[in-house]
């Protein structure tokens, strides 16, 4: 049976409101990874935003979910130490590009370690530093293409490489 995987926070409650069958296969700080069968998620998404706000009004946290994959992927990796493990992650190539161009040219703008550092404490760390995302919902897109870059799941990457994890659910 094929699953799919989603990668949210505080779902329990709405998962179980709305009567959407899942199984909850890690949960960390701030992030759950969540799997079911594929036909569930369209039921997920056609909860409309005022239920879904509605619904989610009374709780201290907002739910949320996303799925999807990184418009990187597919694209040559590079070796990082994320948790003290090894991780194939990308780069922006074009920022290491015009790196190499002012280093060729004498420009010292910056020191391009920024993504070559020894250790990356947990993967939202090397997402900050590297892509300098911001938000923890917009990690998924990477997690989820590096869980298969990887060869991982979802959840067993977010065990491996987010140090916050809490709970480790055995699938």
């Amino acid at each position: 049976m094929k699953t799919l995987e989603i990668l949210g926070n505080d779902l329990t409650e709405i998962l179980t409101h709305f009567g959407i069958p899942a199984k909850l296969t890690y949960k960390g700080e701030k992030h759950e990874v969540w799997e079911f069968e594929p036909e569930i998620l369209s039921v997920l998404c056609r909860i409309c935003d005022n239920e879904w706000e509605k619904w989610c009004s009374d709780n201290e946290t907002f739910a949320w979910f996303r799925e999807g994959g990184c418009i990187l992927e597919g694209q040559d990796t590079h070796e990082f130490s994320v948790n003290g493990k090894s991780m194939n992650g990308w780069v922006d190539e074009s920022e290491l590009e015009r790196l190499n161009e002012n280093e060729a040219d004498g420009i010292e703008e910056f020191d391009e370690t920024y993504w070559t550092r020894d250790n990356y404490s947990n993967f939202t760390q090397w997402l900050y530093e590297v892509h300098t995302l911001s938000t923890e919902r917009n990690i998924t897109y990477f997690a989820t293409s590096l869980a298969k870059e990887n060869g991982m799941t979802l959840a067993q990457f977010m065990h491996n490489y987010q140090s916050d994890g809490l709970v480790e659910v055995n699938a």
